[in-house]
């Protein structure tokens, strides 16, 4: 379970990037993040990983406050979590199956269950045929089925997924989204964050997000 209590995040200047906020996820939901540009999902997401302190509050996962684990725990609690963070992309210089092998190989697996594993992301995203190509021979809709691979390569409890379906068209959207929903139907807990309103009724829940601050919907304030 993850809970936010009263979290504020606030860098120089005062500027809040999230304000006095709390909510509750419960073990294998599927939850949105929904709120326009600037409305403070990134940092949230991040908090959960662990990449972002709170100002003030707490971050608390299975009871324990993230906010406060030393630096070397971290690699523990991220083993939990798959990323599909923006600014995370593919790495160019190798081709897929090295791609999805890579959070295997930091942890100290060997290669060969590495590529096993990652042989068996791939399959189950229906990419292993690409597993040699390079990651620019993808269109964009593969290339983001193929970081979600890499995000469940270590078969993690938590996936965060950061505007997974930005800049896809509605088809290739859907793919993505049915293929982090098939995930949560097998227990994982999937977090998506969102500005695009079309997919918020593929959720179990969807939590608004406006200017750092949690509200009731999407109002055409928040919208704008």
């Amino acid at each position: 379970m993850i809970e936010f209590q009263q979290v504020s995040k606030i860098y120089a200047g005062e500027v809040y990037a999230l304000r006095d906020v709390s909510f509750t996820i419960g073990d294998g939901e599927l939850v949105f993040l929904a709120g326009p540009s600037g409305a403070g999902k990134s940092t949230l997401l991040k908090m959960i990983a662990g990449m972002e302190k709170p100002s003030t509050g707490a971050v608390m996962m299975n009871g324990q406050d993230i906010s406060k684990l030393k630096s070397g725990s971290l690699p523990y609690l991220r083993r939990k979590l798959g990323l599909i963070l923006q600014g995370q992309g593919l790495l160019l210089d190798r081709d897929v199956l090295s791609n999805v092998m890579l959070p295997m190989i930091v942890v100290g697996e060997s290669t060969a269950d590495a590529q096993t594993r990652a042989s068996a992301a791939l399959e189950r995203l229906n990419m292993l045929d690409k597993a040699h190509s390079s990651p620019l021979a993808l269109s964009g809709g593969e290339q983001q089925r193929v970081m979600i691979a890499r995000a469940i390569v270590n078969r993690p409890q938590i996936i965060l997924a950061d505007e997974p379906t930005a800049y896809l068209d509605r088809e290739n959207a859907m793919i993505v989204i049915e293929a982090l929903r098939a995930f949560q139907r097998s227990g994982v807990t999937c977090i998506i964050s969102s500005h695009d309103e079309q997919f918020l009724d593929q959720a179990n829940r969807v939590i608004y997000l406006n200017k750092g601050e949690v509200t009731d919907a999407w109002t055409s304030a928040a919208a704008a």
